[in-house]
């Protein structure tokens, strides 16, 4: 079977700070959207910090490596090799957010 874990990096929380600037038109929408958020404008750009694990930062899949591994070792998996994991007659391999589990049946 395969899952797709939706909004997997949102589940790790950053251990660092981390801060983005929006570029000047998407600014201006947030701006627009919720106008508390001008204080927070600088050269026309909204700098805004960021408290998850968002696809496409460099942190991101790392965290998210030590999140579900965390939580499978947890499940009584043991680690045989980076992103495969065995417990009893099943195995995990894990690609970015999708675990592929294969199993026997028995």
């Amino acid at each position: 079977m395969k899952i797709d874990i939706n909004g997997a990096f949102l589940n790790s929380q950053l251990d660092e700070l981390v801060y983005l600037i929006l570029d000047k038109k998407t600014t201006e929408i947030a701006v627009s959207i919720m106008p508390e958020l001008k204080k927070f404008v600088h050269y026309g750009c909204l700098y805004v910090l960021v408290k998850k694990a968002l696809y496409g930062l460099i942190q991101a899949a790392k965290l998210w490596y030590q999140t579900i591994r965390a939580v499978l070792i947890k499940a009584g998996f043991d680690e045989i090799e980076s992103c495969f994991f065995k417990r009893d007659e099943v195995l995990i391999v894990l690609y970015v957010d999708d675990l592929l589990i294969l199993g026997k049946n028995v």
